[in-house]
């Protein structure tokens, strides 16, 4: 039967795959209904949807009236609509530091807040390169950990779009990627506000968190397996040099080898108290190189992909601070275009040139 999407309840069964103005599915067919479902349908202002007459538990589905919901909107939805990237953002990383001290006081993971100030910021960031490519802009070296749990939630959700990974395993694979580290409010904060560099004892310490993170999240019945697992395997490596359990190549989830990706690219272009932030650009060239056979190579092309998709004309700032245009771009080399310099109009090529790269792109 066709329903209008205020008519759904949960436990309906869509029996047709919905789409909007995406390539994938928005929701995929024989999906049963959850309350995130319906916020979805909303956002993408879905009309109808096919769903079985019987709910999932064998029950007759009865559709409820029909509600005009732009009418009955609330003022915070409103605002959550309107409101520019940066400020939810922000207001994202705040709740964050909030939700840490209360792990650290050892309350329980509030799924239902998390998904509620996230899965805004995934639908916009998933669809918009510039983003991500922007995010090392947002943070404060002083609150860096927080930021980091925000930013590689939304890097994970953008590689798994590019992998067409569903609309639902793109949430699953960003709540695994956010709550990756909750763990780590077990660890002592003397190591957590340590500014230089860690002993083996301390490092052995940190080893644990992906397991405590784990006992976090292992009874939360809206996360997948798969993304419970990947929470436990997000520092293992192909190579078996990761931890905590040294784990190869397909033993480690593909969410998980996600993940990995996303939290090493973030961690590379952000500033820390430490450390200073490097261009997107810089970054993955490095992750190519030194994480060979440790990184999934298919996740990394996606991501070098993603942040790459731009065209002839395109505006740039290189490492040396000149500002050019690019002219032309190797698909086989996306990180190192032709680029024209505005004040002498010398062409300069990348990749015969790798003191250079790419600082930032402009317009």
């Amino acid at each position: 039967m066709l329903v209008h999407p205020s008519q759904l309840k949960p436990g309906c069964i869509v029996e047709r795959e919905v789409k909007g103005k995406t390539v994938n599915p928005i929701i995929p067919k024989e999906t049963v209904i959850q309350p995130i479902h319906i916020k979805v349908l909303k956002h993408f202002c879905i009309k109808e949807l096919e769903v079985s007459s019987k709910l999932v538990d064998g029950e007759n589905f009865i559709p409820g009236a029909k509600r005009q919901e732009e009418k009955q909107e609330t003022k915070k939805e409103t605002e959550q609509k309107t409101q520019p990237f940066a400020i939810e953002y922000a207001q994202s990383v705040n709740e964050t530091k909030e939700m840490f001290l209360k792990w650290q006081a050892r309350n329980p993971v509030n799924i239902s807040k998390i998904r509620e100030f996230l899965i805004p910021l995934i639908l916009k960031a998933e669809n918009d390169s510039g983003i991500i490519f922007s995010l090392h802009h947002h943070v404060d070296k002083e609150n860096y950990f927080y930021h980091h749990f925000v930013a590689k939630a939304l890097i994970g959700a953008f590689i798994a779009k590019r992998m067409k990974l569903s609309q639902g395993d793109r949430i699953q694979v960003a709540l695994a990627a956010y709550l990756s580290d909750c763990g780590m409010a077990q660890i002592s904060e003397k190591i957590l506000n340590k500014t230089d560099r860690l002993s083996a004892e301390e490092f052995k310490e940190v080893q644990q968190h992906p397991i405590y993170s784990y006992r976090w999240v292992e009874n939360i019945a809206s996360l997948k397996q798969e993304a419970k697992l990947s929470v436990l395997q997000h520092h293992e490596r192909l190579d078996g040099n990761g931890y905590p359990f040294g784990l190869k190549h397909q033993k480690i989830d593909l969410y998980a080898r996600i993940i990995a990706v996303s939290d090493i690219f973030h961690a590379m272009v952000s500033e820390r108290v430490y450390k200073p932030k490097q261009s997107p650009f810089k970054a993955v060239e490095e992750i190519k190189t030194q994480q060979l056979g440790k990184l999934d190579l298919e996740v990394v092309n996606v991501l070098v992909t993603g942040i790459t998709h731009f065209s002839n004309g395109t505006k740039v700032k290189l490492s040396d601070q000149r500002i050019g245009e690019i002219v032309f771009i190797e698909n086989k080399d996306p990180t190192r275009p032709i680029i024209r310099i505005n004040e002498s109009d010398e062409m300069i090529i990348l990749k015969d040139n790798p003191q250079l790269h790419i600082e930032e792109i402009l317009a």
